[in-house]
């Protein structure tokens, strides 16, 4: 995004609109959607993703977008998604994976060693490609689940 405006961030903007939805489904950015899910699990109670940057704090001071928007790393790690969990309220259907080789691997591996310390059942997946299926697989059983929920 190169423009930030703190009135009408993206995650403002996705929460008003699933709270506007009668059966909202929302295709997000991997470490946004579950900054977003881990913060309103009510809205998002289902999510998932593939090789999402959940440590996007490290790309501070590389030139990057992030740069206009965040003065300190320290600043942009307190929004990462790991810093969103809460162990009493989680999503309840987490889905995540990497290549081993990704750049990401190591936030993907703190986020299950968070995860797992506080209890939150989750899937973990490391593999070479992207397991399509499996993702939509997860997603299709996630949200059936969800749907006989009563509220």
């Amino acid at each position: 995004m190169p423009e930030y405006d703190t009135a009408w961030s993206a995650e403002s903007i996705v929460v008003g609109w699933l709270r506007e939805q009668s059966c909202p489904v929302a295709a997000l950015g991997g470490e946004a959607a579950f900054r977003i899910a881990f913060r309103y699990p009510h809205l998002i109670p289902v999510v998932a993703g593939w090789d999402c940057a959940f440590d996007f704090h490290e790309l501070i001071g590389r030139g990057t977008t992030l740069d206009r928007h965040f003065e300190r790393k320290e600043q942009a790690r307190q929004l990462t998604a790991i810093l969103q969990i809460r162990a009493n309220d989680p999503p309840r259907a987490i889905w995540f994976g990497c290549p081993p080789e990704s750049e990401n691997y190591r936030g993907h591996d703190r986020l299950h060693e968070k995860l797992a310390a506080v209890g939150v059942a989750h899937e973990f997946v490391v593999a070479e490609e992207c397991p399509v299926g499996a993702i939509a697989d997860f997603l299709r059983s996630g949200l059936e689940r969800e749907s006989r929920r009563l509220l």
